[in-house]
């Protein structure tokens, strides 16, 4: 798993009880139970950690875990999704 997956799975862990080791990148975030103002904090904290702006509706576009490391490599790299 690369840094930035790291990354975003502990700070999605952060906001929902998932034990470690079952979760995959094609994990559905509703999986996690996570509601809208979860999923907003979480953006919050990836903005955060990553020094970065993370479009509220892109943030509400991503499903999956995949998508959220994906969303943030993007934006890391100035690339718009």
């Amino acid at each position: 798993m690369s840094s930035v997956q790291d990354q975003v799975l502990s700070i999605v862990r952060k906001h929902c009880s998932v034990p470690d080791g079952e979760v995959e990148q094609s994990t559905p975030l509703k999986d996690f139970a996570l509601d809208s103002l979860a999923l907003l904090e979480i953006g919050l904290d990836l903005e955060r950690e990553f020094d970065v702006t993370i479009d509220d509706a892109e943030l509400a576009a991503s499903t999956t875990l995949d998508d959220l490391v994906k969303l943030v490599t993007a934006v890391t790299a100035g690339q718009a999704v």
